[in-house]
């Protein structure tokens, strides 16, 4: 997986699949460095630490 996809919508009643890369997401709508790293190791575009982020998609 290479990208995530984000919706900010509250009536949404269909799956949109977006490619943008969490950098962008981040310069769109602000969220800090923190849950940047996040996303990426969700996304497993970040390898740094491969249990946190086994943990981090386990939680989800």
């Amino acid at each position: 997986m290479q990208n995530i996809s984000c919706k900010k919508a509250t009536k949404a009643d269909y799956n949109q699949v977006d490619k943008r890369k969490v950098d962008r997401y981040q310069s769109m709508w602000g969220f800090n460095d923190d849950v940047k790293y996040g996303l990426e190791l969700f996304t497993g575009t970040s390898y740094h630490n491969k249990k946190m982020q086994e943990n981090l998609i386990d939680y989800f």
